[in-house]
């Protein structure tokens, strides 16, 4: 529907929703829902679209209705011809249908199609441009198809053009120039048909005059009868439908079926059509690929579209190909010698870091500059020879504070979240300390951000970085960690920015003073920045660092101390 109204031109999650309610929009009352899905014979002779076919399945086509009906020429079959041809042709392939091929693809020994061939096909659909609605549009190849589609309209004994306008409350058309300002199109409706109200439906819609583009509004430019019709159709095909309305809930399709189901209209303004692709085809559609997040639009005008909205960089569009299944190496030696080797492998998280904006993770690299790097960084943050020992002091006592805080006393035994109400507490704590972050506490009321927020905006940023695995979730995570991470890049900023100004250790902002009061790691993130800019990084550098550091730092030192408590914890 979106692609239909045009609105993928534009920033707006805009959607059709079947679940809300709509009362007063186009009547007194809402729609009912979950009466069944209910199609009419005029929909059914409105949704063919065979003005659309592209050129490439008109070629198609053309050659299949060839090898239907081998002995005669395309333009003159009959409607006994092409009958007869069906008949033939159902009567060659196998019975069961998991033997059934098309389109050339051969099935492998276990049934299957090829995953690659049937991307192929898919990527071509998504390439392939559409032709548009209006008279002189259809294929030859179908024009057999046209002459049995108005015979049928006729049998059925379907609305006329006119009949079907007003139906949907739309103005009748009183000449043959109003369904088509073409004089030929005008003159010809008039011969056959005399009065303009007994133009039939399918021949009218067909030889409407196509609407005009507008951003956003409308996309698909069919004539006004079949787009007030296929809008239509599409509102009251969803509402009938109760496993998208009355039984669209956890209860029905489980947390999990729900949630993968659902739409986020932050992402593609709520389609999921990238989810399904994503999903059956891992290998192939990658999480930001164009591909897969507007299928029905052609790359090359969805680049040009997402570029105008300032999100090229979103999307990558190069044709699909095949990705490997990642490796697991359990080896210990192997895996040092895989990060330490960047030249011969590729990390996971240097494309998710490069995304973020993050300079390369030079902790992991081998080379002569990576290793001078990491001996600055090391300085950087241990300092004077005592300074382990300081850490170890502030986690204990903040470890100790938090466990006294937040213990919970149920019938004279306490209970606590190890986990959620201390380690990851402490842990962010500490590193907001270590590295200069402000968070928001007694001593700091005018921060951004608790440190239950920053531990939260540091799993978001952590998420995307290292467990990007799944490339349907691929859009959800980047999203989550941009966000993330432009706050948390942020606050640094200040502060840093801060301290490049003032060479000595200062705290000239009134928020780095409070911060500065804390008793336990006073100065020791400022000097930590002070001995980053004396080693001559830049700000951008430094709050890189300090951000990732911080997210590595908390996440991974968090995580351990679950696992040394899940060892703690024995069944009796």
């Amino acid at each position: 529907m979106r692609t239909i109204l045009n609105l993928q031109c534009v920033d707006s999650s805009v959607n059709l929703d079947p679940r809300a309610k709509i009362e007063g929009i186009i009547g007194p009352r809402d729609v009912d829902k979950a009466r069944g899905n209910q199609t009419s014979a005029e929909i059914n002779m409105i949704y063919r679209w065979h003005s659309t076919i592209s050129k490439k399945d008109e070629d198609w086509l053309t050659d299949h209705m060839s090898m239907i009906c081998p002995d005669m020429k395309i333009g003159h079959l009959t409607l006994e011809d092409m009958r007869a041809g069906m008949r033939r042709h159902a009567a060659i392939p196998p019975a069961d249908p998991g033997r059934r091929v098309f389109a050339g693809l051969e099935r492998n020994n276990d049934g299957y199609f090829r995953d690659e061939d049937i991307v192929q096909i898919l990527t071509e659909a998504t390439d392939e441009v559409a032709m548009s609605f209006g008279p002189r549009r259809v294929p030859l190849a179908l024009k057999v198809i046209e002459v049995m589609s108005i015979e049928q309209g006729r049998q059925w004994g379907v609305a006329s053009l006119n009949e079907t306008r007003r139906f949907f409350g739309m103005k009748p058309h009183t000449s043959f120039t109003d369904i088509h300002p073409d004089p030929d199109v005008a003159a010809a409706l008039e011969v056959l048909y005399e009065d303009v109200e007994n133009v039939e439906l399918y021949a009218g819609t067909i030889l409407e005059e196509p609407t005009v583009p507008m951003t956003p509004g409308s996309g698909l430019c069919a004539g006004t009868t079949a787009t007030r019709a296929v809008v239509s159709h599409a509102l009251s095909l969803i509402r009938g439908d109760r496993f998208y309305t009355v039984d669209y809930t956890p209860h029905h399709l489980t947390a999990f079926g729900f949630n993968a189901a659902s739409s986020e209209y932050s992402i593609d303004g709520g389609g999921v059509m990238y989810k399904l692709l994503m999903r059956v085809f891992p290998e192939y559609y990658r999480g930001n690929s164009i591909y897969a997040h507007y299928p029905l639009t052609t790359p090359l005008e969805m680049r040009r579209r997402q570029k105008s909205l300032g999100h090229e960089a979103d999307f990558t569009y190069e044709k699909l190909r095949y990705d490997s299944p990642p490796t697991v190496i359990t080896d210990y030696k192997m895996i040092l010698r895989i990060l330490r080797d960047q030249t011969l492998y590729t990390t996971a998280w240097t494309h998710t870091l490069r995304q973020l904006e993050y300079q390369p993770h030079v902790l992991l690299g081998h080379t002569i500059a990576a290793i001078k790097q990491q001996d600055i960084i090391r300085q950087a943050i241990l300092g004077p020879e005592e300074s382990v020992d300081i850490f170890a002091h502030f986690l204990n006592l903040k470890t100790t504070q938090l466990v006294q805080n937040n213990s919970k006393w149920l019938f004279k035994v306490a209970e606590i979240d190890a986990i959620k109400d201390v380690a990851a507490r402490s842990w962010t704590q500490f590193a907001a300390c270590l590295f200069n972050i402000p968070i928001n506490d007694s001593q700091d009321s005018t921060a951004s951000f608790d440190d239950k927020q920053l531990f939260s905006k540091m799993i978001a940023v952590f998420h995307f970085v290292h467990l990007d695995n799944n490339p349907a979730k691929s859009a959800a995570l980047r999203r989550d960690a941009i966000a993330a991470s432009d706050e948390m890049s942020k606050e640094v900023r200040i502060v840093s920015e801060g301290m490049k100004a003032s060479p000595a250790v200062q705290f000239p902002d009134p928020r780095k003073r409070r911060h500065a009061k804390r008793n336990l790691m006073p100065d020791h993130g400022a000097k930590v920045m002070q001995r980053l800019f004396d080693n001559g990084a830049k700000v951008k550098e430094v709050v890189s660092l300090v951000v990732i550091l911080a997210v590595d730092l908390v996440v991974f030192s968090t995580f351990a101390v679950s696992l040394e408590v899940a060892s703690c914890i024995r069944p009796c």
